[in-house]
């Protein structure tokens, strides 16, 4: 892809920990140098996010 000093992620599922992944984001943008944008989504709105379409990347998946 283009490079970016801009991270976009969107985080799918339920019930996230926020002040931790908040932590945890901050601590990544300070080691990478990168701004990380993230939104958390529940499953079923996925499709309004991602679509077949999209240029994005599956990192992690507990489904699979």
């Amino acid at each position: 892809g283009k490079k970016s000093r801009i991270l976009d992620l969107i985080l799918i599922g339920n019930n996230f920990d926020t002040s931790f992944l908040a932590k945890l984001v901050e601590k990544a943008e300070d080691l990478t140098s990168l701004k990380i944008r993230y939104i958390t989504i529940s499953p079923e709105e996925e499709g309004a996010y991602i679509n077949g379409g999209d240029e994005s990347l599956l990192i992690w998946s507990a489904d699979k």
